[in-house]
């Protein structure tokens, strides 16, 4: 498909031309000059192994040059498959690959950003960032409960100790500064 004899680098766009294998061009002949990047796994929006072409935007050669990938065993990716994959491969957590969606299909110009926000993590490091703050609230009652629980019952609550026989070990957090 690709007129060329050395691999293609990685991560380096290369100027190459496109042969045609459909009968409207003849088998061999070439139907563009083609600019061919290839994205290794996992260094691709999907993290997958990726070849981008960018061609001449005929519609006519357009479709030739994806008749011909076709014919060398490529087939066309279903809407979102993409995105799809780079979910799967950890490339994208859940909430960007939503924003994916929202940005193709934004109307205006404050939907875009908006989209464009979540899909650079903005919302993911919000929810991350009020997690560890629960997280981080929830050890301290924790703590607070349980001390006050062993009080209760005699048992010692130093930082130290390990309590076997409630399968429990009990860690202080080392003071920070005080404010009042």
């Amino acid at each position: 498909m690709l007129d060329r004899q050395e691999p293609l680098e990685a991560r380096r766009a290369t100027l190459t031309r496109v042969s045609a294998t459909d009968r409207d061009c003849g088998p061999g002949g070439s139907l563009d000059e083609v600019v061919v990047t290839y994205f290794p796994a996992p260094h691709s929006y999907t993290g997958e192994h990726v070849v981008e072409i960018s061609a001449h935007g005929s519609p006519v050669v357009l479709q030739a040059i994806v008749a011909s990938a076709m014919g060398a065993g490529a087939r066309l990716a279903r809407p979102g498959e993409f995105t799809l994959r780079a979910f799967l491969n950890g490339k994208r957590d859940l909430v960007q690959a939503e924003a994916v969606a929202d940005l193709v299909a934004a109307a205006t110009p404050l939907q875009a950003r908006v989209a464009f926000d979540q899909l650079e993590g903005t919302l993911t490091g919000r929810i991350s960032l009020a997690y560890s703050l629960i997280t981080e609230a929830q050890w301290h009652l924790s703590r607070r409960v349980f001390i006050r629980f062993n009080q209760e019952i005699g048992l010692t609550s130093r930082a130290t100790d390990w309590e076997p026989q409630l399968g429990i070990l009990i860690t202080l957090p080392t003071r920070r500064s005080s404010r009042k």
